[in-house]
């Protein structure tokens, strides 16, 4: 296939921020002038302010820039698929090649950050391609976007899910025809219907954010040790690229799985072949995602612990900020839309209480084998397009008090049978679902008995999980629930934890903002996520 010509740049409405972008370089690198940028984006207050990952609406006249154009790359690996179905991977790498470490921003694919969803649009699209059907060749369908494969779904499916990111209901009929169709039939199909749909970039974006799910859900059930959310991006720009079957019986799996992090990160390096062949396409994308897997924490404001109040009952803070950006009580809401499972993220945008706790590790002899508050609770509310936030003290992890218990019956269980109890701890990267009951004569959140959850446990006794510490789902995690603790006790054999004064403030605060409301969603992460 031809490559764009450039005197004719193809229009766009959006523009993804990148890391060291500002308004007046995306202007000009999109042939408008600052002052059109500005009026068309009357949201941004502060335009020496915009952050990666923040969506900039261009106005008319913009074209695309920064993105290689040109034929279509092979498969990633022979028969290379998306969840089981062939995928194309068809993106020629940038002239600058680059690993976008997530940003703190909304990401539009809950699951993934907003740089993260950039980094794989910008692995996946290639421009005058993406936008038209288009056929990967090898065992690829009729495709559309970054990723949208036709040979595995059903015409009605077509319909609904393209006419949902916005195409006609005509241009939605004509694609449904492609469905099933794969070899000599659907590049027949691509060159007798090549113009009857034109994506724009928001419709591109949609599509991938919708062929994402599947892929984001796969890390999340293979993968169970706690991940970055830079590990986590590129497991599934990974992912995307070979598909689910081959991923779950990779070296990168196994040895993730077994905490050589280093190990799984050499093993992206086994997945640069096309056609039986080093692809110099798949060894550029081999090294971009293991400088990402690499990558230390995200830079910029992240969602750290708020500094304890010099009075202890007091929620740390309450904020209000407008719903989207990245500041204030938005930050802990955009750890939900990134880092909570797919129920979190409905029961935020319905306007339900969702909690976040943020854990900041902590040896488990700490307080003298009493545990510590040093971790925090947030509440989090949308509500009328802003986000309310209130935030508490709290433990997340066990005390080893209760490792030589005098009472056995309070000892923690022995896992690896060496008789020593091992404590068990809530790993995070995990959404756990509660719901309200009473614990030790108190007010509590219940842990859901009806699933199970991951729990490390200490089994070397070094009072922290590590190293080559198990991790197991655990039906109901054993009974880990939220409820109070003692003024300078956590009391805690895995349960989170709160004082006295912050337990009667925290479960007052769920009674005033949501009276009704019986059960909630607890996204636990580490305090830098």
């Amino acid at each position: 296939m031809a490559d764009i010509d450039p005197a004719k740049p193809r229009a766009v409405t959006l523009h993804i921020v990148r890391p060291g972008e500002s308004l007046a370089s995306i202007a000009q690198d999109h042939g408008v002038t600052l002052p059109a940028v500005l009026n068309a984006n009357r949201q941004i207050t502060q335009p020496n302010l915009i952050r990666p990952g923040q969506t900039v609406h261009l106005p008319a006249g913009a074209h695309a820039h920064g993105r290689a154009s040109g034929a279509h790359r092979p498969a990633g690996a022979p028969g290379a698929t998306h969840g089981g179905r062939p995928a194309p991977h068809h993106a020629a790498p940038s002239p600058k090649p680059r690993a976008a470490a997530p940003a703190n921003g909304p990401s539009p694919a809950p699951g993934v950050s907003a740089a993260g969803f950039d980094f794989i649009y910008h692995g996946e699209h290639v421009d005058g391609i993406s936008e038209r059907f288009h056929w990967p060749k090898g065992a690829s369908g009729v495709t559309l976007g970054s990723g949208y494969d036709m040979r595995y779904r059903k015409p009605d499916q077509i319909v609904r899910e393209l006419t949902e990111v916005g195409l006609s209901t005509a241009q939605a009929q004509v694609a449904s025809r492609a469905a099933g169709l794969s070899g000599e039939e659907a590049r027949t199909f691509v060159a007798e219907n090549r113009d009857a749909v034109h994506l724009t970039d928001r419709q591109e974006k949609a599509l991938l954010v919708r062929s994402l799910r599947p892929v984001v859900e796969t890390v999340r059930r293979e993968v169970t040790v706690p991940l970055t959310q830079n590990q986590r991006d590129a497991l599934t720009s990974l992912v995307y690229n070979i598909g689910e079957p081959r991923f779950r019986n990779s070296e990168v799996r196994r040895r993730i799985n077994q905490q050589d992090y280093s190990g799984a990160a050499e093993a992206f390096h086994m997945w640069r072949k096309s056609g039986g062949s080093v692809s110099k396409v798949l060894v550029e994308r081999r090294r971009l995602e293991v400088a990402l897997f690499n990558r230390a924490a995200t830079p910029g404001p992240p969602a750290t612990l708020p500094t304890a109040p010099a009075r202890g009952g007091v929620p740390l803070r309450h904020m209000n900020a407008p719903a989207g950006g990245a500041s204030g009580g938005n930050r802990f809401a955009d750890i939900v839309r990134t880092r909570g499972d797919a129920s979190a993220q409905a029961a935020l945008a319905a306007g339900e209480l969702v909690i976040v706790g943020l854990r900041t590790p902590t040896a488990y002899d700490s307080n003298r084998g009493r545990g510590t508050y040093d971790d925090a609770m947030v509440i989090v509310h949308q509500v009328a397009g802003s986000i309310d936030s209130a935030t508490f003290r709290c433990n997340t992890e066990p005390s080893a008090q209760y490792v030589n218990h005098a009472d056995r019956s309070k000892r923690p269980p022995d896992a690896n049978r060496d008789g020593v109890g091992d404590l068990g701890v809530l790993m995070t990267g995990q959404t756990i679902h509660y719901v309200m009951g009473t614990f030790l004569k108190a007010a509590a959140l219940k842990i859901d008995q009806s699933r199970s959850y991951r729990v490390g446990r200490d089994t070397n006794h070094d009072n922290r999980h590590g190293g080559n510490d198990p991790v197991s789902m655990v039906p109901a995690a054993g009974g880990m629930h939220i409820h109070i603790g003692g003024a300078t006790n956590t009391w805690s054999m895995g349960c989170q934890t709160l004082p006295p004064t912050e337990h009667a403030r925290f479960f007052a605060t769920l009674r005033r903002w949501a009276p009704q409301q019986r059960s909630f969603y607890y996204v636990l992460v580490d305090g830098a996520a």
